[in-house]
């Protein structure tokens, strides 16, 4: 590589460096914490709300599904997940994957799809056409897989994703995954793991 291009990465890391640390506990008023009643996990009144905007084909968005469970689980009465689709333009089989995630949200079992796309990630991410594998998983968790199939070609379901990226990008989400702890921004697992805690417990004693 020569000098010319080396600078050039360097300098492009640098900036993509700048911009996660600057997003660290960043206020932003104008996130939406809702979603259907099956991608929301924890108590409805729960004073602190964890926002998070993912991708299934992300490798990180997968790595801060245990940190996230943790947090739930280190705080069941005073915190809920709410969970929004923000799958990237680079990712080929983002969107699909939101639209099979949804699809098995119709029938309640949302949480146990997001699972097995998580997974099962480097399974389906690379292949020329994820549909036959989405229908096994379907089918491994017990859903109707005739519905699902239905759900997944449904243009309803595909709009639905297709807005809730369209909130992502008018958010300015810089990566995936994004958490909000109430109104302050985490990017990425290791943010999540750093500084969800101190958020949440700051929050509680407020």
């Amino acid at each position: 590589m020569d000098k010319t291009k080396k600078r050039v990465w360097v300098g492009l890391g640098l900036l993509a460096v700048a911009v996660v640390s600057v997003a660290v506990g960043q206020r932003s008023p104008g996130f939406s914490g809702e979603a259907p009643a099956y991608r929301q996990k924890g108590p409805s009144r729960a004073r602190v709300t964890i926002t998070e905007y993912s991708d299934f084909q992300c490798p990180k968005c997968g790595q801060a599904v245990p940190i996230v469970n943790k947090l739930l689980t280190t705080y069941p009465n005073d915190v809920r997940l709410v969970f929004h689709h923000a799958p990237l333009k680079q990712h080929k089989w983002a969107v699909l994957a939101a639209q099979a995630a949804e699809s098995a949200g119709l029938q309640d079992k949302f949480w146990e799809y997001a699972d097995h796309l998580f997974s099962k990630q480097t399974e389906w991410s690379p292949v020329l056409d994820p549909k036959p594998l989405f229908i096994t998983y379907a089918k491994e968790i017990g859903l109707d897989v005739d519905l699902f199939t239905k759900d997944l070609e449904s243009p309803l379901v595909a709009e639905k994703v297709r807005k809730e990226k369209e909130q992502a990008d008018a958010l300015e989400i810089p990566a995936t995954p994004t958490f909000f702890i109430n109104d302050r921004m985490l990017v990425g697992d290791t943010q999540l793991a750093g500084n969800g805690a101190r958020y949440i417990e700051q929050d509680l004693a407020q």
